[in-house]
């Protein structure tokens, strides 16, 4: 009798090597497509465009697998948002309503057929067909139920702001958190690094995204969002030699959030945010609390770099390379150990021993994302001139600058 670990010469010569053929091609392919910049592919249709060979072009080239059209029930919705006892009247059967309805929708229609009126979108990643409503439309419908909080004219300020984000493991949550709340549609995102399996705590991602640069896969989610968004992505991180892009573009920067790991790094784009001044925020999760450092170089000229925590002359620290001590004392003084919880700077002492990296909690993070999304709203919508340093969590006292 063979015992169970015996296996036949076929099954260990004769499927092994095809079947490792097939998974080395596979790998090679998703290696491939993850390095694929993501950009959705845009196509209109008008109501009077009778030439439909773009979207034919596209069905005959794309690789589509599921096609997601709900544009007629899209231009119902944006109809009661914009009169909204009208939904009401419909559902009674009222008849002076449903033909209201009816010649809306059929206003968007023209005379063409349904399939031939849209923008009809692509996501390679996904190899899924969208049918939207144009831009502006589909704008106004996605932040529909901001309005009473977020009125229209603060919609519009706070969408036609140019951020740039740097550093997406907690930076994706302010990205995700602006993009859904119809915030900045132009947006730079910048990191160097790839999703890992550390990161799943508090990036929103599965692991079938494992692996993917992290521009990329928070440049999917955004376009699955708002596709007419414009994405600018730098996989390489801001280094010397494109932190004058990453700013200057075009387009220019209106505000930069400081989410990276270096702290030269984040001495230098407090350097570039003033020259050019403009407002740098940074949120730091501090186990159950987020600290929210605003930066007002647009406000003040001389507003001391990270309000003055880092000394008289920050330019210092960029004079030589800093030991691994200087650079753990750079990073405490970024963070301030009298703003940090006791039990933080108890962790900080294990940190190398029993602990791989400092604890950041989803929860948390995603409150950072809200919390930023929040402030750059207050600064261009509502011309708030809120500057210094912050606490918001379960105990939220203001913090000393």
């Amino acid at each position: 009798m063979k015992s169970a670990r015996t296996r036949s010469p076929r099954a260990s010569t004769g499927l092994s090597i095809p079947l490792k053929e097939r998974l080395d091609e596979l790998r090679q392919s998703r290696a491939r497509q993850s390095e694929e910049i993501p950009r959705p592919k845009i196509v209109f249709v008008g109501p009077e465009d009778h030439d439909v060979s773009p979207l034919e072009e596209l069905l005959s080239k794309a690789d589509i697998v599921e096609v997601v059209d709900r544009f007629e029930e899209m231009l119902e919705e944006l109809l009661y948002c914009r009169q909204p006892p009208l939904k009401e009247q419909v559902r009674a059967g009222a008849a002076q309503a449903i033909a209201q309805r009816d010649n809306f929708v059929q206003g968007h229609l023209g005379d063409r057929h349904p399939w031939a009126v849209g923008s009809w979108v692509y996501l390679p990643w996904r190899r899924t067909l969208l049918r939207l409503l144009p831009e502006t439309l589909h704008q106004e419908l996605r932040t529909a139920r901001n309005r009473g909080w977020i009125e229209p004219d603060e919609q519009a300020a706070f969408a036609d702001v140019t951020v740039g984000i740097v550093g997406l493991s907690v930076g994706s949550n302010m990205a995700l958190a602006l993009a859904q709340e119809g915030g900045p549609r132009r947006m730079k995102l910048a990191d160097f690094d790839r999703l890992a399996g550390t990161n799943l705590n508090r990036i929103r991602a599965t692991l079938a995204d494992l692996g993917i640069p992290k521009t990329h896969l928070v440049a999917r989610q955004i376009y699955e969002l708002d596709p007419y968004a414009e994405l600018f992505l730098f996989p390489e991180g801001v280094n010397e030699g494109n932190i004058g892009q990453f700013f200057d573009g075009p387009p220019c920067l209106n505000a930069v959030i400081d989410e990276c790991d270096d702290p030269i790094t984040k001495i230098k784009l407090r350097l570039e945010a003033k020259a050019r001044r403009i407002p740098l925020l940074m949120a730091t999760d501090m186990g159950d609390d987020v600290m929210l450092d605003v930066e007002r170089y647009d406000l003040d000229a001389e507003y001391p770099l990270l309000h003055g925590r880092l000394g008289p002359q920050p330019e210092r620290w960029l004079e030589r390379d800093l030991t691994p001590q200087e650079r753990l004392q750079l990073v405490l003084t970024f963070i301030g150990l009298d703003c940090m919880p006791q039990r933080m700077v108890s962790v900080g002492q294990r940190l190398g021993r029993d602990l791989d990296g400092p604890p950041q909690l989803g929860g948390t993070c995603s409150m950072g994302g809200a919390v930023v999304s929040h402030v750059l709203r207050q600064i261009f919508a509502d011309s708030d001139e809120i500057a210094g340093r912050f606490r918001a969590g379960p105990m939220s006292p203001m913090l000393p600058p």
